[in-house]
């Protein structure tokens, strides 16, 4: 993985620039993640537009460009691509390694506020783990210039009516998606976990000539459903090696092996290492996921935004014959007017108010979470998708910027190995998104779009799998099983930081170990939190 930092005093002369970087032309570059043409591709692309060069350099990536009296950092349109900055009295930090933008500070102040929408899981937007530490979000991009500051977003979604059949759309899109991403003669790492995102990516990358490699987390003691019968058919169909890492062999990380950037995926930190070794042993180029795919096909496990069109297009009859519809898909577990009232109404509202409608419609947090950072979770989200018209629409494309934002933690790679995500490639996006609800979802509301495309590349048994593995109970199993660890948790760094209520966070703890936990992706969130607190303190603070 290929990184950049560049700082700048207050003259915006550059002082200092190293990892991926380019001189051209009087201008530092430097590039980190997927883009055209790499250096040469962004050269050309700001020569061209200047600071709205995300606008038409489609990619997965950030950068930045020092340019005589003032610095640009961009991230590519959709938000995928890791860019922070610091900016200090006489001088300009920029890159995309958060923990060498964090050194380059000399601080060690934490943000509570980071870490309340962290723990709350809300979106963190703009904030880091680190006070002096800010992140770019949503596609934007920032312009440093003496002591100002100013942000644009390029690009912004649009509501778009997409023509063609769906379906051969679709394959091209897929198609093109591979093709952008990943380099002809590249070896992929694919994680093949038997769902339908992650074996169409690797049935697709397979029928484009890529090598493949399959990685699968499966659970020795079945506790991921049916994932691994799946993940080992579809290896076998495509004919692929598929290396499976065990999550029950290993248990529950306690103690981080290293010092992430972020807290998020510290709990089975030992999977994501041996992932790292598998790549570093093959010198795969690539390591491709699903993620995405769930917001892109519209999973029948989203919110039913799309009940709100008719009633924001006044087309109230429509919104009736479409609440009907969702009923039966329900199967009938409530009538068509209790979707429009308790769904389609409130979201409507939302729309209405120019609100994001990604946030959930009830927001609930857990009672051991600290008032003040309740207080600071409750902020809203600025909404990023104001520019589509339908809500169902504007709902996908919230989500979309939200997941992406979410995948800007560091994938701790070797140098050359990028981590991209083909189903959050920009034009597949917006083509799956211009769609209508059923032209996307189908009459049944599951995919349908997405099942066809699987069954053509000849995958039928995932086209016809309708059940969804998780992982959430065989986490909720391993911390049941850390009983030393979640007691070490009540006089913790987030209870010796005033972040949790000692009462409630008490009871939490014990009903945990006991296999009871209570608002268990919170406890989750909770417990990433911890243990990045705690390598923070022996790894960083003390450093």
């Amino acid at each position: 993985m290929a990184d950049f930092l560049i700082e700048c005093d207050a003259m915006g002369r550059v002082v200092l620039a190293r990892g991926q970087i380019r001189q051209r032309n009087g201008c530092v570059y430097g590039l980190s993640g997927v883009g055209p043409g790499a250096l040469d591709g962004l050269v050309a692309a700001h020569e061209r537009d200047g600071h709205h060069l995300s606008r038409r350099w489609i990619g997965q990536y950030s950068a930045a460009i020092a340019e005589r009296d003032h610095v640009i950092l961009v991230q590519s349109s959709l938000g995928l691509g890791r860019a922070y900055w610091h900016r200090g009295p006489s001088r300009i930090v920029v890159g995309s390694n958060l923990l060498e933008v964090a050194q380059r500070t000399g601080s060690t102040a934490l943000d509570p506020a980071y870490f309340a929408r962290a723990l709350a899981l809300r979106p963190v937007m703009d904030k880091t783990p680190f006070a002096q530490v800010r992140q770019l979000h949503g596609g934007t991009t920032a312009i440093f210039s003496g002591g100002d500051m100013a942000t644009v977003r390029p690009w912004r979604p649009e509501s778009r009516v997409m023509p063609g059949d769906p379906t051969e759309c679709l394959e091209e899109h897929l198609a093109d998606a591979i093709d952008h991403l990943f380099p002809a003669d590249s070896l992929m790492v694919c994680e093949i976990s038997g769902g339908t995102d992650s074996s169409l990516v690797s049935a697709i990358a397979c029928g484009a000539g890529r090598q493949v490699i399959g990685v699968s987390h499966v659970s020795a003691r079945g506790m991921n459903g049916r994932d691994r019968e799946f993940a080992r058919l579809v290896a076998e169909r495509l004919d692929v090696p598929l290396r499976e890492f065990d999550a029950d062999r290993s248990g529950l990380c306690t103690s981080l092996p290293d010092f992430p950037d972020q807290p998020g995926n510290g709990r089975y930190r030992h999977t994501v290492l041996a992932v790292v070794d598998l790549v570093r042993e093959t010198r795969a180029s690539r390591v491709a996921t699903g993620v995405g795919g769930d917001v892109v096909f519209d999973y029948k496990g989203l919110v039913p935004a799309f009940l709100a069109d008719g009633l924001v297009a006044l087309r109230f009859r429509h919104a009736w014959r479409r609440a009907a519809m969702y009923a039966v898909e329900r199967k009938r577990h409530r009538g068509a007017a209790h979707y429009l009232r308790y769904v389609g109404v409130p979201v409507a509202q939302a729309y209405f108010s120019r609100r994001n409608l990604a946030e959930p419609l009830d927001t609930i947090f857990p009672d051991w979470l600290a008032r003040d950072l309740v207080a600071e979770a409750r902020r809203r989200v600025p909404p990023l998708a104001l520019s589509v018209g339908r809500p169902s629409s504007r709902y996908l494309w919230e989500a979309i910027f939200d997941q992406a934002a979410g995948e800007n933690f560091v994938h701790p790679m070797p140098s050359g190995t990028e981590v991209v995500h083909p189903l959050l490639h920009r034009p597949l996006v917006e083509f799956m998104l211009g769609l209508s609800p059923e032209e996307r979802r189908g009459v049944s509301g599951d995919r349908s779009l997405q099942r066809t495309i699987l069954a053509r590349v000849g995958l039928p048994e995932i086209a016809a799998r309708t059940d969804k593995g998780s992982s959430q109970p065989l986490r909720e199993l391993h911390l049941a099983e850390a009983g030393s660890f979640l007691d070490s948790m009540k006089d913790g760094e987030l209870r010796s930081r005033g972040w949790v209520e000692e009462g409630p966070w008490r009871r939490a703890i014990e009903q945990t170990s006991v296999g009871a936990c209570p608002h268990a992706a919170f406890f989750g969130a909770a417990v990433e939190a911890e243990l990045w607190l705690r390598s923070f303190e022996t790894s960083w603070s003390n450093a």
